[in-house]
């Protein structure tokens, strides 16, 4: 775009603002005052008030500080190098099924009962998810008696030896009964006809929760996490 080779796309959460990914490659070199100014102007015509933008490089704070971002959140960042983790039987009562397009509406009911707004996801936000990477497995939790029923739902994402699970939610009604387990240990079996050497995952500082189970689950939790910053769009 205008010579820079980043994306602005669209942040579900919040549709005054657009997250800067690079399509290939760090974007720390981007953050100087005219590759900036140029992201700037093209979110600005496309009528995005605000920048987000996703750092693992802790040298870096400093830097978006000085170019007038702020940090609007932090991400633990955990990786599972053992897919052969001995999961517990999933609960009679609950089966995974492969994600149809009529499960969308309580897909996105259940992903807004688990996020704060600022991280709920849309229709485009869950195709985002599933096209990030070569190959993906979109898969529902239901009543193993009435499939119709969407109790939950899980992303993973594979490419280049390397697994993620892109996104997890489980209606609070069935948290807690082995519901994420269920969905978590279909994507690791699949992960694992696919060679994955590792799964990652990122979840919000404070959500304690999530940390909770993917600590249980054999995720390991990493020394460097993930930091988003934001600007206004408007240098002033």
């Amino acid at each position: 775009m205008d010579g820079i080779d980043v994306r602005v796309s669209p942040w579900p959460g919040e549709v005054e603002s657009c997250l800067v990914s690079a399509r290939m490659g760090s974007l720390l070199h981007l953050l100087t005052e005219e590759p900036l100014s140029t992201i700037r102007q093209i979110a600005s015509r496309s009528g995005y008030e605000r920048l987000l933008w996703q750092s693992s490089d802790d040298l870096s704070e400093t830097t978006f500080k000085r170019m007038g971002f702020e940090e609007r959140d932090r991400l633990h960042v955990l990786v599972a190098w053992d897919l052969k983790i001995p999961f517990p039987e999933p609960v009679t009562d609950l089966s995974v099924r492969r994600a149809r397009p009529s499960d969308i509406e309580s897909v996105l009911e259940i992903d807004h009962q688990c996020f704060e707004p600022f991280w709920q996801l849309d229709p485009q936000g869950i195709e985002e998810a599933i096209l990030a990477t070569p190959r993906s497995r979109y898969r529902v939790l239901t009543h193993r008696h009435n499939p119709s029923e969407v109790l939950g739902y899980a992303i993973f994402g594979q490419g280049s030896g390397a697994g993620y699970l892109q996104r997890i939610a489980v209606t609070p009604l069935r948290q807690r009964s082995g519901g994420a387990t269920a969905l978590v240990s279909d994507g690791f079996h699949w992960l694992k006809r696919w060679r994955a050497q590792k799964v990652s995952v990122n979840t919000q500082v404070t959500n304690a929760k999530a940390l909770s189970l993917y600590l249980k689950l054999g995720f390991n939790l990493q020394r460097r996490g993930l930091s988003l910053y934001q600007c206004s769009v408007s240098p002033n």
